[in-house]
């Protein structure tokens, strides 16, 4: 049972403790079939940082499959008034090629902080990079005569078996700073898609190679954001 998201796609406390208590409740009135550990489902999602709005068909069947889930309960919450909140549920079948399933909505009361609604992870955010491993001060480009650093050789990271067996599309990004010498370090993701690919992307940053940015006319340290999009059809 994934984190039941808002309708923009983003999740919140409330979509998980309604996505908790309901996969409880399944697993106490069913003995016919075996739920889950939803605590499995947010370990996998805060190893590699994958949030609501990743989890598309490809990314549900990857982590099902991980998992060992034969079907997968997907949730969305609306607010419709102070004291409502309407769920729409589907369930789907990963075997299903054409991704069927079966819908059902119910009306629940609203909880009363509306902080609950918010949009939220199942990991927390990462800390800011201020420096680098070995001590030095990091740049932000174009920030007090900083320019902005250039990279000239980016190859494309390769998609895995697994991920190309279940057409995971979707955008991986991190962060990294570029030191002086060209090269990448701190490498870190922020957001990233299962079955290798965040690993093969930070690997594969590693060999590549650009311009550093200046200050003074002097290479320094900068921190730089990439975005990296898998997509297969």
């Amino acid at each position: 049972m994934t984190n039941f998201v808002l309708p923009d796609g983003n999740t919140s406390q409330y979509g998980m403790q309604l996505a908790d208590e309901l996969s409880k409740e399944l697993a106490s009135r069913r003995k016919n079939f075996q739920v889950i550990d939803r605590s499995l489902l947010q370990d996998s999602l805060a190893k590699d940082r994958i949030p609501a709005k990743s989890m598309n068909a490809g990314v549900l069947r990857s982590i099902a499959f991980a998992l060992k889930a034969r079907f997968v309960v997907v949730g969305t919450t609306t607010k419709t008034n102070d004291d409502v909140v309407q769920l729409s549920a589907e369930v789907f079948d990963i075997a299903d090629k054409d991704w069927a399933g079966y819908s059902a909505v119910a009306s629940l009361v609203a909880p009363i902080s509306n902080d609950d609604l918010s949009p939220s992870e199942p990991y927390p955010p990462l800390p800011p990079i201020t420096a680098t491993s070995s001590g030095e001060k990091v740049y932000r480009a174009g920030v007090d005569g900083v320019s902005m650093p250039n990279c000239i050789y980016m190859p494309n990271p390769p998609y895995s078996e697994e991920a190309r067996k279940f057409k995971v599309n979707g955008t991986v990004l991190f962060d990294a700073v570029i030191n002086p010498v060209g090269r990448l370090e701190n490498t870190r993701i922020t957001r990233g898609l299962p079955d290798g690919l965040s690993e093969t992307t930070i690997a594969t940053a590693q060999t590549w190679r650009c311009n550093p940015a200046l200050k003074d006319g002097k290479a320094v340290p900068t921190l730089v954001h990439f975005e990296i999009g898998f997509r297969l059809y």
